[in-house]
């Protein structure tokens, strides 16, 4: 199976990136071809530019030359795999950013021309995995 393993955390020690580094190993191990994308080790830029939220609806709604290499990448996998903290009850921004700016129209879901509904997107994609942790030990947080 072609597998897309997503990595959003800054710290390359982090037990985040070493349950990174276990996913795209275990996966190899089992026989898959693995392309691994650490989001903060490319430099990935989550935000939205004006552009590209005018580009959004139109025929060719990417035009990052790094979003369109993730794209390939996206419609070639038969399964994503996401490892991220739990951060303020969510995924990091520079996941979520990478989610808008990645799973396109055309990516991520088709708009039917004729009725304006939403159909699957994701052609090859059987499987989507998440890999997250979340929570600290209590002592750890303290108020004033």
């Amino acid at each position: 199976m072609n597998v897309l393993v997503v990595h959003a955390h800054p710290s390359a020690d982090s037990y985040s990136a070493a349950l990174y580094r276990t996913a795209v190993r275990a996966l190899e191990s089992a026989g898959h071809s693995v392309t691994g994308i650490s989001l903060y080790e490319e430099g990935f830029e989550a935000r939205m530019s004006t552009d590209e939220r005018r580009a959004y609806e139109t025929d060719a709604p990417v035009l990052d030359a790094q979003v369109a290499r993730h794209v390939e990448l996206v419609k070639a996998a038969q399964m994503l795999v996401f490892v991220y903290p739990t951060w303020w009850f969510g995924l990091p921004a520079i996941l979520k950013g990478w989610l808008e700016r990645v799973l396109v129209p055309g990516v991520g879901f088709v708009l039917d021309p004729s009725t304006h509904k939403v159909k699957r997107g994701l052609g090859k994609v059987r499987r989507i995995v998440g890999i997250t942790t979340y929570g600290s030990p209590r002592w750890s947080i303290r108020f004033a």
